[in-house]
């Protein structure tokens, strides 16, 4: 499982000038290109005849 970091910077000038750092679990989906890249919102996996943005 792949994980993110996150940076988190304040710029308010009464603040601490510190930086917290997290990580976080992110999962990420293979990739489907079967169906080709939708020319309507551009994702992959479906075509525009059934692009699930449309419904």
């Amino acid at each position: 499982m792949a994980t993110q970091q996150v940076v988190v910077v304040s710029n308010s000038t009464t603040a601490n000038q510190s930086t917290a750092t997290k990580n976080y679990p992110v999962v990420i989906k293979p990739l489907n290109l079967e169906g080709g890249q939708c020319t309507w919102c551009g994702k992959y996996g479906h075509s525009t005849m059934i692009c699930p943005y449309l419904r």
